[in-house]
């Protein structure tokens, strides 16, 4: 009975894997909504297993194989149903209401409760049905022998995993990627329909259908209540522990290896993989140590397996390849805790109560189960933090432990431990050794070894754990602003590279923007794209949605640059996934001028559904006509396939969309809501001048006037659907960008660009644009079409792009007539050009009117940051040291004679 049980379980896994995902489109990909679905998902199994329990205990073997049969069927055809049902827009149908919490807009009580009952709603039934199939097949295979149930238990429940694994590598590896999301669920209601066959050519095995289980030594005696009560107990509190382990690992080992979905798919792979060997293991070691030694050397263990390898790891002792990490953390655990239900099993079972006690048992571990995967990440890691919430598990573990011994010796001497006390007393021992040196470590110590690649030479300005993530803000050692790094990795800064690629996401729309213009900011991040939203005196409303309430609560600590954007009259921040705030219909049917975001890394687990085609659709549903829509389009972290197919589902739903690039290889898809992207560059100038906050916040970022805004166009409509004619738009159900492994993978489409398109974006800039500007687009197309830009692998951080060693005095100039551009290029002439000038001209003692003497400082400070770059890049111009200097003199900072 192993077969139907091992491909059942690999469709089971599937179905998971891929409803999770499906569900988290329409209900949220929060941490609240994805605890919601998986709560919903267990409480559906923990009910059937309880009534097939029930079923089974009624029925002799092949009647429990026939009703196990029927059940995959029925399992193939709810997961079909659902399958055509996910595909429908708008389904399932979920409403949403915000209540205002500590300055933030947070989802309602009402609201999570209506998640949870959707997410019962769409997955009882097949749910249910899987609950229901563990306690059919257990009870025909225990049929003749109760003395055998540990291993026999064993054996199904492992196989049963052992397919869970399979499923799991099969859905990440090959069945989403190959076949998508729907196409992954027709594959696992085959694996449904080949369960039930093969268990259906199996009943030939049971030869009649009679009720009566025999055992060769158990007595008639019913077993007491305690001992059945006590050892459910024992097993909720170690499927807490299990569950809420798992949450910690998660979070520590994503931490290390990147929040990609093959780290996820790997980790959990490991996990069930070792839970099969553990249950698979399970009947010989109760056979050589009885079932309760076994239950508390497995939890003893556990505890200090687990310790043990959270203690080497924040030693910074761990192995640098993904697998051997994840067997290393998580492997022993995982085994010790996959023999634990099996054990428990033998603990209680009894001839003619097998399914119900089986049920009793999967109830109870599932509820803990639940309650750990709650807890765990919605409770215990932000109050704890990973190290002591490890440690607070564990101790549920040993509990766990604890009970079970004691349930044991009411049921007399027989059943106590003494089979195997010396192992058992050894493996306590181990744990109370580990338990000892883990409460040596620094307090922190566990949180800092999940940022290992965080540079030493970086202050760290704040720490904290919370619910979707950890988070650490750093000061860059070189001035480059400060930096947020999440999840053990760099994520944005305030350095003027991210400025200036940020807040040109919301210039370049709403400087033709109508006044009144209400605006939205998806991803919030430090700030930056925010507070240039706001600084548009005539936008009248900005709405900004993070997953994270601790990123927006960390906004204050960049206030410098994001002006405490939060606290501004105008702005909402809602807690809240935004592509789930997309889908909600606005209260008043109001309508967004300007929707920007620029998510996480785009081969993060999740991101790919904000690139989808169906993604655009939604932000253009809640646009106001000729609205804008800018995206981030970090095209280096992809492949040049990767890269059209976003292009594609972007221009699908706006044909007139352009591209521009701020700077490297930060590229922005800009489009307008039934109208060409297109820049009116004479009411932008207009803008400008008439907005002194938007005059200071563009100056910053060299994009004051007309030649500056016409340099970040890369590529117009015509060229980017001509580069992307032949090419599959990214959509919902096949979502490939997490799935881009190709060689080639940070190189830029050279077909994406093309500045002769320049006059389709905008037709006034060339005739207001300076005389150099001709020459600035001539060197601008030069640098789109060369290796250095378009390898991006090897060119990525490097100090600009030196394209004009042999450049002519005159493109020098040109270059040096762009503050971005001295940037780009790096090009040293250019640098003490543009130096001169800005010297020249800002004398800072000279100025009368201090906010001029600040504009004055602030062009000198940036003269000495650009000349400083110039002499990284040729350490012989002692002139450009010296100008950097005299930059710094007039700043009135002191230099000594090494600056």
């Amino acid at each position: 009975m192993l077969l139907p049980f091992v491909v059942s379980g690999a469709a089971g896994l599937i179905y998971q894997v891929v409803w999770t995902r499906l569900l988290a489109l329409q209900l949220g990909a929060s941490v609240h909504s994805i605890t919601v679905v998986l709560c919903a998902f267990m409480l559906g199994i923990g009910i059937g297993s309880v009534a097939g329990g029930r079923l089974a205990d009624a029925r002799g073997a092949r009647a429990c194989v026939r009703l196990y049969a029927g059940a995959e069927l029925a399992i193939a055809l709810a997961g079909l149903g659902i399958a055509l049902s996910l595909r429908m827009p708008g389904f399932p149908p979920t409403a949403m209401t915000f209540e205002l919490v500590d300055g933030l807009w947070r989802a309602s009580g009402a609201t999570l409760v209506l998640r949870m009952v959707v997410g019962l709603a769409v997955l009882f039934v097949p749910t249910f049905l899987m609950g229901a199939t563990l306690s059919l097949l257990v009870r025909a295979a225990v049929d003749v022998h109760i003395d055998a149930a540990a291993s026999r238990i064993g054996w199904l429940y492992g196989a049963n995993t052992a397919g869970a694994a399979l499923g799991c590598v099969l859905a990440d590896a090959a069945l989403i990627p190959s076949f998508g999301l729907f196409g992954a669920q027709l594959v696992a209601a085959g694996l449904n329909v080949a369960a039930a066959t093969s268990a259906l050519l199996l009943t030939r095995a049971f030869t009649a259908d009679a009720n009566p289980i025999v055992s060769e030594t158990a007595s008639d005696d019913p077993q007491p209540a305690g001992a059945v009560i006590g050892v459910s107990l024992a097993l909720a509190l170690s499927g807490f522990a299990a569950l809420g382990m798992e949450v910690v690992w998660f979070r520590f080992l994503t931490s290390l290896h990147g929040l990609d979905r093959s780290v996820f798919a790997t980790v959990l792979a490991v996990i069930l993989a070792c839970f099969w060997c553990g249950a698979s293991a399970c009947g010989a070691l109760v056979a050589r140590l009885g079932a309760a030694t076994t239950f508390v050397c497995c939890c003893a263990l556990f505890a200090a397996t687990t310790l043990g390898a959270l203690f080497c790891a924040a030693a910074a002792a761990l192995p640098s390849w993904l697998p051997l990490t994840a067997v290393f953390v998580v492997g022993v655990p995982s085994l010790c805790l996959g023999a634990l239900f099996p054990a428990a099993n033998a603990l209680v079972q009894q001839r003619g109560y097998v399914g119900r006690r089986l049920s009793a048992l999967y109830v109870a571990n599932t509820a803990g189960n639940v309650a750990g995967a709650a807890l765990g990440g919605l409770a215990l890691l932000p109050l704890l933090g990973m190290q002591r919430a490890a440690f607070v598990l564990v101790l549920a573990a040993l509990v766990a432990g604890a009970l079970v011994l004691r349930s044991s010796r009411q049921r007399g001497p027989g059943a106590a431990v003494a089979p195997g006390a010396p192992i058992a007393l050894g493996s306590v021992v181990a744990a109370v050794v580990a338990i000892a040196g883990y409460l040596a470590m620094p307090n922190d110590a566990l949180f800092f070894a999940s940022f290992q690649h965080l540079p030493a030479t970086e202050p760290v300005v704040a720490a904290h754990e919370g619910v979707n993530e950890s988070l650490v803000v750093v000061r860059r050692g070189d001035g480059d602003g400060v930096h947020l790094w999440t999840n053990g990795h760099p994520m944005t800064g305030t350095g003027w590279s991210a400025q200036r690629y940020m807040r040109s996401m919301a210039h370049i729309a709403l400087l033709n923007a109508p006044p009144g213009a209400r605006a939205l900011v998806i991803c919030f991040g430090v700030g930056n794209t925010a507070s240039a939203v706001a600084s548009h005196q005539d936008v009248a409303a900005l709405d900004i949605v993070d997953l994270s309430a601790d990123v927006l609560r960390f906004g204050s600590m960049f206030a410098a640059t994001n002006k405490d954007v939060l606290v501004d009259p105008r702005v909402r921040a809602f807690v809240d996934d935004g592509r789930r705030f997309l889908a909600m219909p606005p209260d008043d049917d109001a309508r967004y001028d300007l929707i920007t975001l620029e998510p996480p890394p785009i081969r993060h687990a999740g991101v790919a559904s904000l690139y989808s085609r169906e993604f655009y659709s939604l932000a253009h549903a809640r646009l106001a006509e000729g609205g804008a829509v800018t995206q981030w389009l970090p095209a280096y972290q992809a492949s040049p396939a990767v890269t059209l197919s976003l292009v594609r589902a972007f221009v699908d739903v706006f044909p007139g969309a352009v591209l521009l690039a701020p700077t490297r290889g930060e590229l922005i898809l800009f489009g307008r809501k039934g109208a060409p992207a297109q820049l009116d560059v004479d009411a932008a100038v207009a803008h400008i001048a008439a907005d002194a906050k938007v005059r200071a916040d563009l100056s910053a970022i060299h994009l004051a006037d007309a030649a500056e805004l016409a340099l970040l166009f890369a590529g117009g409509s015509a060229r980017l659907r001509a580069a992307t004619r032949d090419v599959a738009p990214l959509q919902d159900d096949q979502p490939l960008l997490e799935y881009d492994a190709a060689p080639d993978r940070g190189m830029l489409p050279a077909t994406l660009f093309d500045v002769a398109e320049l006059e389709t974006f905008c037709p006034q800039c060339p005739a207001r644009a300076h005389a150099s500007f001709p020459l600035q687009r001539a060197l601008l197309a030069r640098l789109y079409a060369a290796q250095e830009f378009l390898d991006q692998r090897e060119h990525r951080f490097v100090l600009g792009y030196p394209l004009v060693t042999d450049a002519a005095a005159d493109e020098h100039e040109a270059i040096a007539a762009s503050g971005a551009l001295v940037r780009t290029f790096a090009s040293a002439p250019a640098a003490l050009l543009r130096g001169r000038a800005l010297l020249a001209s800002g004398d800072a003692t000279a100025a009368a009117d201090l906010d001029q003497a600040n504009a004055y400082a602030a062009a000198a400070a940036e003269a000495a940051r650009v000349l400083d770059r110039a002499t990284l890049i040729d350490p012989s111009l002692v002139e450009a040291r010296a100008l950097r200097k005299q930059a710094l003199r007039a700043l009135n900072v002191s230099v000594g004679d090494d600056d």
